[in-house]
C-alpha cells in the first residue's frame, strides 16, 4: 500500500505535513518534494507515471493554489487509469471542485480526515491477511477493478454519517 500525495508546489508544506502523519503511521507514500531525480528530470511526466503505478492511492490536495496547476489534473488522469483509490482533501480558500473530482470521496473536515486514515489502516490490515490466505501480491489485490470502487463507497457512505 503506498499513498502518492499530488499538491501544486505552493503547497508544498502542506503536502508535507500529510506525508509526515502517513509516516507516522506507518503508511508508505510517495512526494516528489523528497525525490531529487524528478527535480532534475527533463521527462517528469514519465517519471511521475512510473511512481503511479507503483501506488495504490492518491490523496489530492485541494487549495486555492491548485487551479494554476497542470501536474495534479495529470496526475489524477494517471491514478484514474492505474485503478487507485483517489480521496481529494480540500483546504480553506480552496477553488468549487470540478465534477470530475466529486466522483471520490471528498474531506473537508479534520473527522472525515480521521475517518480516511482509519479506513486506510482497515483496508491494509484486510491486504497483510488477503495476501497471506490467498497467496496474492498486494498489487493484483488493490489493481482489481472493484477495490478502488469498493473503498470508495464505503468511505462516502462513512462521511455521508458524520
Amino acid at each position: 500500500m503506498r499513498v502518492f500525495i499530488s499538491h501544486k508546489s505552493e503547497d508544498a508544506e502542506l503536502a508535507k505535513h500529510y506525508a509526515e502523519e502517513l509516516s507516522e503511521l506507518s503508511f508508505d507514500y510517495y512526494l516528489d518534494e523528497y525525490d531529487i531525480h524528478i527535480k532534475n528530470s527533463s521527462d517528469r511526466g514519465t517519471l511521475i507515471n512510473k511512481e503511479i503505478k507503483k501506488s495504490t492511492d492518491l490523496l489530492v490536495i485541494v487549495t486555492e493554489n491548485t487551479k494554476k496547476s497542470w501536474w495534479v489534473p495529470f496526475e489524477i488522469g494517471l491514478s484514474t487509469a492505474a485503478n487507485n483509490r483517489i480521496v481529494t482533501i480540500v483546504h480553506d480558500g480552496a477553488p468549487e471542485l470540478p465534477s470530475f473530482l466529486r466522483k471520490w470521496p471528498v474531506i473537508d473536515t479534520d473527522e472525515k480526515y480521521q475517518t480516511y486514515l482509519s479506513e486506510l489502516e482497515i483496508n491494509n490490515r484486510k491486504l497483510i491477511v488477503e495476501s497471506k490466505q490467498f497467496s496474492k501480491s498486494m498489487e493484483s489485490i488493490f489493481k482489481s477493478n472493484n477495490s478502488a470502487d469498493i473503498f470508495h463507497s464505503n468511505l462516502i457512505n462513512k462521511f455521508s454519517r458524520l
